[in-house]
């Protein structure tokens, strides 16, 4: 008798068990999103990732349930869908991590999912559900880490009292006597000075002859003036200091808020659209440029979110799309957005003005994934060129692209012509060792970094067309200075100039504690 009592005792914990079993697979599905999320939260909004995290783990849910159906148990169904969600999530993952041939991966994949498999088609009972507990604790607990960053960094956001706009309260100029020529302001991405192009490569940028030879000014000694894109673009379109822009922020949520929040109807856009002129803004996949709402037109390459995009490049979703024949370009962020943007340009030449175009254009900000006749590097390619190869091939064609579009603005008739400034954010990295997402910015302090260094990370392309010649620049002019002297010199507005000063953060890039290395720049001493 006390044996039966014994047994159905045990039935019963078993059944209690059972109800709850089976669900590991939504936090192993959930946890490379929010990994990802924590390690990035300074940089993806929350908008960004519950998309892709509802999905993902949504699917998750229906597999298992669906699976379950078919087996008649839920845990059962759940130990099979783990590692099959395990392996498309993070297979890119383990394929940096574990340097070995992309065959080994996959069969030790296909190894651990036919294990997995066969213990639950041959475990008992209460082994099946032993081994349930310990995987959802693992799961639970992987998900319980990635919480303890990201909850206390929204609630900060959440919390936080907005910082004054410091841009705001400047009335706006809505008369010039200039002539209202059409204004395109063209950011390439991390497109070095010819100084710092020599330095890292040992190499000559013909871009530079031709432009000079076709009437722009170019700018040899001009520096960003922040390490970031985000920093160095916010300051210049609002003709800001960080350190004023930033005023009344903490470190954290709010400082950041204050800085992607100016990217959008910045000073500069607001300006223009005073004057009369229309903003067709040109973006990139970048999240804080992809679109802005103060423009009157915002074009962007259709396609998912940076964050969605990093997650599908880290996943087994390429691998399967190659075996279906679907070829690498077809999903590839960099190539796509960087096409598209190149083509829209073309195409508003003959758009009716007056018109501010702001384009941000990821080029020859790596991922390298174009030849030099445009056509496309898959990575595996771009990595064996190596970084030189890869840089100046795809350097190469945006100078090919960037001769051709400024080339058809300059045919217009002169009282057509536009203003055009063309400018990097930032320099190159010269960490050549280092990956193509994750480089010198997050830990390396930059107290200890030599002028070559320096003027590798901070010297940037910046050229200027102006119809008639009239406005002579400062060839030592850094980025934020660019719109107090269009606005002051060309349009007659009272935008008196900035300091030109070069701040870079030792160790957190996001952080407003920074370091003034000016005087270490030779161009720039005294």
């Amino acid at each position: 008798m006390m044996v039966m009592h014994a047994a159905r005792g045990i039935a019963r914990r078993l059944t209690a068990e059972r109800r709850t079993a089976g669900w590991h697979p939504v936090f192993v599905a959930a946890y490379p999103v929010l990994f990802l999320w924590s390690s990035n939260l300074e940089e993806v909004p929350a908008s960004d990732v519950l998309p892709p995290l509802v999905s993902i783990v949504g699917a998750a849910i229906l597999v298992t349930l669906a699976l379950s159906v078919v087996l008649g148990d839920r845990a059962r169904a759940a130990l099979i869908v783990t590692p099959v969600v395990l392996a498309l999530l993070t297979y890119g993952h383990a394929v940096d991590l574990v340097p070995l041939p992309g065959t080994i991966h996959r069969l030790g994949w296909a190894a651990l999912i036919g294990l997995a498999a066969f213990a639950a088609w041959r475990l008992s009972d209460a082994r099946l559900l032993a081994l349930d507990r310990a995987v959802s604790i693992v799961a639970i607990v992987l998900v319980g880490l990635t919480l303890t960053s990201i909850v206390p960094f929204e609630i900060q956001s959440a919390t936080a009292a907005p910082a004054p706009d410091v841009t705001a309260a400047r009335p706006l100029a809505t008369q010039t006597a200039a002539q209202k020529r059409d204004v395109y302001w063209l950011v390439f991405d991390r497109y070095p000075s010819d100084r710092a192009i020599k330095l890292q490569f040992g190499l000559d940028n013909e871009l530079t002859a031709w432009l000079r030879d076709h009437g722009f000014q170019v700018l040899t000694d001009s520096h960003a003036n922040y390490l970031t894109t985000a920093l160095s673009l916010a300051t210049t379109a609002n003709l800001r200091p960080l350190d004023q822009l930033t005023a009344g922020t903490t470190p954290g949520a709010s400082f950041l808020d204050r800085v992607y929040d100016s990217l959008q109807d910045s000073l500069v856009a607001r300006q223009f659209k005073a004057l009369g002129y229309r903003y067709i803004h040109v973006g990139s996949w970048y999240g804080p440029t992809r679109v802005d709402r103060g423009a009157d037109v915002s074009l962007n390459a259709s396609g998912a979110s940076d964050f969605s995009s990093v997650l599908l490049a880290k996943s087994a979703l390429p691998l399967a799309f190659r075996a279906l024949g679907v070829t690498e370009q077809t999903f590839s962020k960099n190539y796509q957005h960087g096409k598209y943007e190149l083509d829209r340009l073309d195409g508003l030449v003959n758009e009716a003005g007056p018109k501010f175009v702001w384009a941000h254009v990821l080029l020859p900000h790596p991922t390298y994934v174009f030849d030099t006749d445009g056509s496309y590097i898959p990575l595996a390619k771009s990595k064996a060129l190596g970084e030189k190869e890869a840089w100046r091939r795809q350097t190469a064609y945006a100078n090919r692209r960037l001769e051709a579009f400024l080339g058809s603005l300059l045919a217009l008739p002169e009282d057509r012509r536009p203003i055009v400034i063309l400018q990097a954010d930032e320099g190159h990295r010269f960490n050549v060792a280092a990956t193509d997402e994750g480089e010198d910015k997050g830990s390396f302090d930059w107290a200890t970094a030599t002028p070559d260094q320096l003027e590798i990370k901070f010297g940037i392309l910046n050229a200027w067309y102006v119809p008639g010649g009239g406005l002579q620049l400062d060839p030592r002019m850094t980025a934020i200075n660019t719109f107090p002297t269009l606005f002051d010199g060309y349009f007659g507005l009272d935008y008196p100039r900035l300091p030109d000063r070069v701040l870079t953060s030792i160790g957190n890039v996001n952080r407003n504690v920074l370091l003034d290395i000016t005087d270490r720049l030779p161009s720039l001493r005294g």
